[in-house]
């Protein structure tokens, strides 16, 4: 147990960056694994170790320098129950993860390829396709909201959401998910996640 007056009390993760020079190592590694410097292939990595370690205070740090130091846009996926154990709810969840935080950091809530997939995705409008339909999973989900997502399909959906990325000036996309979220208990889905990247 800390201290009285120790700057890492248990459960809170740590947010003062001076704080997390023991840190620096793993911190950088999966800084470079998930946002390197140059251009490189899609990466992920993995933060493993026992409970109460630190891993959500490493993973928090990755994101905030992802975002600071390499101009990355940091997308945090939540789980709950409704997401566990389901391959197409986990798709909707991190394609609707990605739009709403791409839309709100570029300021495009008002673009038409944002409105064409909430009008989509949460209003269902079934319309018959337009110029404004960027991606195309919308129209899957506006006609059958449990659909399944073909790989295909979110493998060029998220390419899209790259590119749209990278015409608003930034490097590129991070996700990240804290095992805390459920979603990390579901270990087969996890792994189809993580092989998005290939």
């Amino acid at each position: 147990m800390p201290s009285v007056g120790s700057p890492y009390p248990l459960g809170t993760p740590v947010r003062d960056p001076r704080l997390l020079q023991n840190r620096r190592t793993e911190i950088g590694i999966a800084l470079d694994a998930v946002a390197p410097e140059e251009e490189a292939e899609h990466r992920h990595a993995v933060l493993l170790g026992e409970p109460r370690a630190g891993r959500s205070t490493v993973l928090l740090e990755v994101a905030r320098r992802a975002a600071a130091e390499r101009n990355r846009l940091v997308v945090w996926l939540r789980g709950n129950e409704e997401v566990r154990g389901k391959r197409h709810r986990l798709t909707r969840h991190l394609l609707t993860a990605v739009v709403e935080a791409l839309s709100v950091a570029t300021g495009a809530e008002a673009a038409p390829w944002h409105l064409a997939w909430r009008d989509r995705v949460y209003l269902q409008d079934r319309s018959p396709s337009t110029e404004r339909d960027l991606l195309s999973s919308a129209l899957v989900l506006a006609a059958e909201p449990n659909a399944e997502i073909d790989r295909a399909l979110l493998d060029l959906d998220l390419t899209t959401l790259l590119r749209l990325s990278r015409e608003a000036d930034l490097r590129g996309i991070v996700v990240c998910i804290d095992d805390a979220s459920s979603l990390t208990e579901d270990v087969p889905l996890v792994e189809e996640l993580l092989s998005l990247d290939e």
